[in-house]
C-alpha cells in the first residue's frame, strides 16, 4: 500500500520532484499531514510512504537509497539523494533589513539557534 500526501502538498512535491515523476504517482491514501503517514505506515503491514526526516520514530523504519542511510550526516554530505534543503530569503542584503530581520537570523547563526532547528529535528548547515 502506498501511501502519500495530498496534492498540492510541499512535501508531495519535492518528492515527486526529486525522483521525476511529478502527477505520475498513484497512492492507496493520500493523507494531509505527515504525522498521518507514519500513523498509516505505521499500522499498516505491507505499506509505505514518504516523510521528513524530522517526524521519524520508532514505530516506522527508514531506509537506505543506493546503500546510504537517511542520517543528518549523510544529507549534509549530498550522498542521500532523496533530500531537500529550505532556504531563507530577503530583498537584499540581510544587514540591509530591518532590526527585526536582523536580530531574526543572529539568533539563528548563534549556538542557541543551531540547538533550537536541531532540537525540532531539522539539519543545520556549518
Amino acid at each position: 500500500m502506498v501511501i502519500g500526501r495530498e496534492a498540492g502538498s510541499g512535501t508531495r512535491g519535492a518528492f515527486e520532484e526529486i525522483l521525476g515523476v511529478e502527477d505520475a504517482c498513484a497512492y492507496s491514501n493520500e493523507l494531509d499531514s505527515t504525522g498521518a503517514v507514519v500513523a498509516k505506515v505505521a499500522s499498516t503491514p505491507g505499506a509505505i510512504g514518504y516523510v521528513s526526516l524530522d517526524v521519524l520514530d520508532d514505530t516506522v523504519t527508514p531506509f537506505s537509497l543506493e546503500g546510504v542511510e537517511p542520517t543528518a550526516e549523510n544529507i549534509k554530505a549530498g550522498d542521500y539523494f532523496l533530500s531537500r534543503p529550505f532556504v531563507m530569503a530577503t530583498l537584499g542584503e540581510i544587514s540591509e533589513q530591518n532590526e527585526l530581520v536582523q536580530a531574526t537570523f543572529d539568533l539563528i547563526y548563534s549556538e542557541e539557534g543551531s540547538a533550537l532547528v536541531e532540537a525540532v529535528g531539522l539539519i543545520t548547515v556549518d
